[in-house]
This record gives structure tokens, C-alpha cells and sequence, in this order.
């Protein structure tokens, strides 16, 4: 699939802007699906503000919360981020038209993600989950039907909208976060690998990632798959609608 529905050249855009116009943009996806990485990564660029994870809807509907936010991170291009929660399957992302934003659609393939979110749950909960009935659930509940409102919401061009997938982020840091950044309309020009921490603020657990992987501040390559999750993922993969939905994010 195609990965970008181009915009107008945001870098001119960006260069015409007032200064006291901020650019929006939301990072939206699933739970699990590599967010904190990719917003780090792309809060490295000078002139964007490295949040901690902000409910995009919340502000972008609130000229209020935007002053206190501008106020606050000065930097043009202010990248709001908060995943789908389980509550919100078949309603996320609802990004307001109320004000322009360009949105990053993040994808990862269904099974790391779902086994991440059983791993997230923690305790016995978790242990109910990572099992392959809690797996094939958590995929038909939660990441199916996110993944297929994203990518609805990146095919119905209200927003100007660039997508990426997380395995591609850790295959090809460089090349993908460059692409981001021209998206954004950001004067970085170079792609990136590494990254800090958000600005005034601490990865927490829960909200953002806050794992000793996203504490090396360096992209990691992924981590091979065993034999039993090999099998667990071929049968999530074989569930009814998973292999179309697959395919249309370009993971089959």
C-alpha cells in the first residue's frame, strides 16, 4: 500500500506560517505498537517539542489546553500522542476537524502487538491473556478492529496523513524517520536512531513505555521469535479478517 497520502509541500508551509501559528500533529495507533519509540525518535528534530504522552483529541478542541501547551514547549511543531484504548476499539481515533493537523498512522502486525498487550496486563490477568485463546481475542477485540479504523481514517484523506510501520522504524530507522520529518515539515535533515527522553518529564509505565529497551535511547533490532510463538502467530494470523487486514498494511 501506498505509505503516504502526500500533503502540499509541508516544508513550504511551514516556512510561510505566522511564528506565533503552531503546526499540529497526532501520532496515532494501537497500544503496544512501538508509539513512545517513534515519537522519541521524532522529537529528537530541533523544532520538535518531545512530549509526554498528551490526549491529542483533548487539545485540539480546546484553544485553552493549546495556549497552556504552546506556553509551555516552544518548538513549532508540537506531536501530540495517546494510543487507542480498549474502550475505544471502534471509535479511535475521532482526530477534531476543528483545527489542521497532520497525523502519523502508526502500525505494528497483530501478533507482537497483542502478545505486548497481554505482557502489559501483568499478573494473573496476563498470564489468562498470553495464552493462545487470550491472544486470538485480544486480536478480534482490539487490534483488528483499531487497525482497520486507521486505516480507514488514512484513506479518507480529512487530515493530511503519512503511515509507517513499526517494523519498518527497526529495520530502516534512518530512511523512515527522515520521511516523517520532511512530513512534519520539520528543517531536520537527517534521519534518526537515537533519541532522549520527553521534555520535563519521565517515561512512566502504563502511559508511555518506560522498558530498559526504550532506556537504551537507541533503535533495536527486533527480537526473533521462538517456536511456540511461531505457531501462536501463525494461527492468530489465519483468523477470519486478520490476513485481509494484513495485507491492506502491508505486513502479508
Amino acid at each position: 500500500m501506498e505509505k503516504v497520502a502526500s500533503p502540499p509541500s509541508a516544508a513550504e508551509e511551514a516556512a510561510a506560517r505566522p511564528e506565533a501559528v503552531r503546526s499540529y500533529a497526532a501520532l496515532l495507533s494501537t497500544m503496544r505498537s512501538g508509539s513512545t519509540l517513534v515519537k522519541a525518535l521524532l522529537g529528537s528534530a530541533p523544532d520538535i517539542a518531545h512530549l509526554p504522552e498528551t490526549n491529542f483529541r483533548a487539545v485540539l478542541r480546546s484553544p485553552a489546553r493549546q495556549a497552556a501547551l504552546e506556553r509551555a514547549h516552544p518548538k513549532g511543531i508540537l506531536l501530540l500522542k495517546r494510543p487507542a484504548w480498549f474502550n475505544e476499539a471502534w471509535t479511535y481515533p475521532r482526530v477534531p476537524r476543528e483545527r489542521s493537523v497532520r497525523c502519523v498512522v502508526l502500525l505494528r502486525d497483530a501478533f507482537p502487538t497483542v502478545r505486548s498487550v497481554a505482557r502489559m496486563l501483568g499478573g494473573k490477568r496476563g498470564e489468562q491473556w498470553s495464552g493462545l485463546a487470550g491472544l486470538r481475542l485480544l486480536t478480534r477485540l482490539y487490534w483488528a478492529p483499531v487497525t482497520r479504523r486507521l486505516l480507514a481514517f488514512a484513506e479518507a484523506g480529512e487530515h493530511a496523513v503519512a503511515v509507517v510501520r513499526y517494523e519498518d522504524i527497526l529495520e530502516r530507522p534512518e530512511e523512515e524517520t527522515l520521511r516523517l520529518f520532511h512530513f512534519l515539515g520539520s528543517a531536520q535533515a537527517e534521519g534518526v536512531r537515537r533519541y532522549g527522553e520527553p521534555e520535563n518529564a519521565r517515561w512512566k509505565w502504563g502511559r508511555d513505555d518506560g522498558s530498559p529497551r526504550i532506556r537504551t535511547r537507541e533503535v533495536q533490532p527486533p527480537r526473533p521469535l521462538g517456536e511456540a510463538d511461531l505457531r501462536r502467530k501463525a494461527a492468530v494470523d489465519r483468523l477470519p479478517g486478520v490476513a485481509e487486514l494484513r495485507r491492506r498494511a502491508g505486513f502479508a
